[in-house]
């Protein structure tokens, strides 16, 4: 929490014409609002004051009885928004009472303009440690908004789904939020509980949606919907949303009383659909859980765009864990459907269109398995840690010495975190969304790769391993690992062990005549017994144009390191303080990805130049480079 706090400070900072406000439930709206001593009352005074890309709204731990719906319509600006976040104080003093303010709507009526918060037409906002409730309609809204940041919210008992985005949103992040018993049932409901889910990334939304880290249970009707209406309303379909680290459970259910009625489907995850069964709605799932729901744990519901997940776990659903088998739909050109690494249980079991790419699966249909620790879900809605992320619980995690662990194929190429590759601990990832942490004969305390700043030759390429080990039992040696695609690994060097210690190994890369985009590393461990285990895989990425130069002061000679989006034509020139040409290089094609070039300085004087990297786009970059 200290580092939430630490960020916030410094998103105030960045922008010297920022404004903090400050809300209470002891506040007064004549205040000022501009200190801890003089806040505001009411939030919606607030966001008639916060104007300004940078500004920042801290509301007061306490109940804010709300009697109308807050309306966010202003915009921030990029690198800056305009931020709602819980005071950071109030929440690491009452730890582990939840010290987030409550926003209280429940005096709304039930209604389709009852939304608890409606953001609309706005872009570049930041919302964090809100809880929203008792809204007549959704709990929030996000109405053709771009770049919004929803972090560690709730929303829950709303009369519709908790948390709802459409009309063409955009590039939003909803990290680590929970929405739950939310019903569209009840006194003032003239519905069936067939419309309010968890979370609701439906109808006519725009491209890039994240969910990530975030829970949805006991909603009468799904935990995620992504259902469109999108050519009907004038919009294109094809967009991609993104779940990440997701769990939902026990949809379909009333939460007051756990009645359930056809009305309401209970689905964990509905992948799209639409109600001629010829809409896209891209869907990308990563280690995403499912469980209990009165229907399918993950339902394609005649979505007709492209499915993926990868280590998704299903288990103990109504209907089949995994229904990705619609009838009757018309698919977009390309659309494919893809399913690594997942697992179930659950006596529906599984059911997949023809042509669904599958790999390293485990479905089952026995309710109890010697494959898991544990499927007791005790925990499951608990209290997040401090920095919101998901508690730790024991569920559907995997035995030890099951076939399941390191039972996974590589996934170099699936982003997961806004990193390339799914992360894993062993000699391959385990199959499910729980990577299993069982102890190793080496206990690593860190391990990093990163390039050796010393003399480099032309085409060549010096990458250091970097390891340190809190204990090794029974240990012989280490194996230095390499690949270029994440999946075909050599050994490049051997270490013995020698107790708890820090170890080192520089990798040189000889004559690279190609381009590569991302090197792979991992250190193998075999012990005396010949057993073998491994650390987990870190990568180097060469993106496109980013620049590397060493060595950095040089003497004779230096090098560039760089990459490049295609095969090109690239020329370097180096400068003097004054802007005299130096030194030309030939002008020379180079492969799309990882290049290096090695530049002859020694008729070079001593002092400091500058040199410039021209693409055949017109893009110019330039380093700075100290001749000794």
């Amino acid at each position: 929490m200290k580092k939430i706090f630490f960020l916030l400070c410094l998103l105030a900072f960045k922008n010297s014409f920022a404004t903090i406000y400050y809300v209470s439930t002891a506040g007064n709206d004549t205040y000022t609002g501009t200190s801890l001593t003089t806040p505001f009352l009411t939030v919606a005074k607030a966001l008639t004051k916060a104007v300004a890309g940078g500004d920042i709204i801290y509301l007061r731990s306490g109940t804010y009885t709300m009697t109308a719906r807050l309306n966010i319509s202003k915009s921030g600006v990029v690198n800056n928004p305009i931020t709602i976040s819980a005071y950071p104080a109030d929440l690491t003093s009452v730890y582990p009472i939840d010290g987030r303010p409550v926003f209280d709507f429940s005096a709304l009526v039930v209604g389709s303009s009852s939304q608890g918060i409606q953001a609309k037409n706005a872009a570049y906002w930041n919302l964090y440690g809100l809880k929203i409730k008792g809204a007549g309609d959704n709990g929030m809204l996000v109405d053709n908004c771009n770049n919004f940041k929803i972090e560690y919210c709730d929303f829950t008992r709303n009369r519709d789904a908790g948390f709802q985005i459409r009309n063409l949103s955009h590039h939003c992040l909803i990290l680590n939020c929970d929405s739950y018993e939310n019903a569209d049932l009840g006194a003032g409901t003239t519905t069936l509980g067939g419309n309010a889910d968890g979370f609701a990334p439906k109808l006519d939304l725009g491209d890039s949606i994240i969910f990530r880290g975030c829970r949805a249970w006991l909603n009468s009707d799904d935990g995620w919907d992504g259902y469109l209406k999108a050519i009907e309303s004038g919009v294109p379909d094809g967009m991609t949303t993104i779940l990440e680290n997701c769990w939902t459970w026990r949809n379909g259910y009333y939460w007051l009383d756990g009645t359930t009625n056809s009305s309401q489907n209970g689905n964990g995850f509905k992948l799209g659909g639409s109600a001629n069964k010829d809409q896209a709605h891209n869907f990308i799932m990563v280690k995403c859980l499912s469980f209990y729901n009165k229907a399918k744990g993950f339902d394609q519901n005649n979505n007709a765009g492209s499915i993926s997940l990868y280590n998704c776990t299903a288990n103990k659903n109504g209907d089949n864990d995994f229904g990705l088998n619609s009838t009757g739909v018309t698919y977009a050109a390309g659309t494919l459907f893809t399913v690594k690494n997942c697992n179930s249980l659950g006596t529906k079991s599984t059911s997949f269109r023809s042509g669904t790419i599958k790999s390293n699966n485990s479905f089952s249909t026995a309710t109890t398995s010697t494959n898991y620790s544990s499927i007791d879900t005790t925990g499951v809605s608990g209290k997040r840690k401090i920095d919101g992320s998901l508690p730790e619980i024991g569920y559907m995690h995997l035995a030890l010495g099951t076939t399941l662990i390191d039972g996974g194929v590589l996934l170099p190429n699936v982003s997961y975190y806004d990193t390339m590759g799914i992360r894993y601990k062993g000699a391959a990832p385990d199959i499910g969304c729980f990577e299993s942490n069982y102890p190793l004969p080496v206990v690593f305390t860190m391990y990093d790769i990163k390039y050796k700043k010393k003399e480099l030759g032309i085409r060549s390429l010096f990458i250091e391993n970097v390891w340190a080990t809190a204990t090794e039992i029974n240990t012989s040696y280490f194996n230095v690992q390499r690949s270029t695609n994440g999946t075909n690994f050599e050994t490049v060097g051997k270490i013995n062990t020698k107790g708890a210690s820090n170890y080192s190994f520089v990798d040189e890369l000889r004559n690279l005549e190609f381009g590569i985009k991302v090197l792979y590393y991992r250190i193998l461990v075999v012990d005396k017994d010949g057993n073998k285990t491994f650390s987990e895989t870190r990568t180097l990425n060469f993106k496109p144009q980013t620049l590397h130069l060493f060595p950095n002061p040089a003497k004779d000679k230096t090098a560039i390191i760089f990459s490049v989006s295609k095969k090109q034509n690239v020329d370097i020139k180096v400068y003097d303080e004054l802007g005299n040409c130096r030194l030309s290089l030939p002008n020379e094609v180079f492969n799309e990805g990882f290049n290096i070039k090695s530049i002859n300085i020694s008729a070079l004087s001593k002092g400091n130049y500058i040199i410039k990297i021209c693409y055949e786009n017109s893009e110019i970059q330039t380093l700075k480079l100290l001749k000794q």
